[in-house]
């Protein structure tokens, strides 16, 4: 039906600037080939997004497979974006215990075809190692799935978001 394969989740930084996983943005090449479809946060609740980015960079480390973050640019402004305080200072084993909120448009399960709704779950921040942290919900069961990668952790602090992470692997 109707979107194809969700690749991943992803965060407007601004109306033209993009957060996602890194490993989101390796499925692109400098060739061509097809639009990858994102499904970015707007006010609206979310939208897909069919694009090959203008300009796309992971972090300096990604080669590493460490620091999955990526960015990458647009040409035509999204409508109606939530624009989140992106975090300066890193997440530090006092804020263990924090509550966030992970969003994701990925599916419930492997293979279910539910991919393309924007789902929440509050989450807690569970243990820090370095500039990562590690987020599970009290129920064990509940989190970040297949189509997330990319998604963000979110602090609602009253009027304004605050982007505490990317979603870039589960292990459970």
């Amino acid at each position: 039906g109707g979107m194809g394969a969700i690749f991943c989740s992803a965060m407007a930084a601004t109306p033209t600037v993009v957060v996602t996983a890194a490993h989101c943005l390796d499925q692109f090449d400098d060739a061509g080939g097809d639009p990858v479809v994102f499904l970015v946060n707007t006010e609206a609740g979310g939208m897909a997004y069919r694009t090959r980015p203008e300009t796309r960079t992971s972090h300096a480390r990604w080669p590493d497979h460490e620091y999955d973050l990526g960015v990458f640019s647009i040409s035509s402004p999204l409508p109606n974006t939530i624009y989140p305080f992106i975090r300066s200072t890193p997440v530090t084993a006092s804020q263990v215990g924090t509550s966030l909120i992970a969003v994701g448009w990925g599916e419930t399960v492997p293979d279910a075809g539910d991919a393309g709704v924007k789902r929440s779950v509050p989450m807690k921040i569970a243990s820090t190692s370095g500039p990562f942290f590690v987020v599970r919900h009290d129920e064990g069961w509940r989190g970040v799935c297949h189509g997330d990668s990319g998604g963000p952790s979110i602090l609602v602090t009253g009027a304004r978001n605050e982007l505490w992470g990317i979603h870039a692997r589960s292990r459970d």
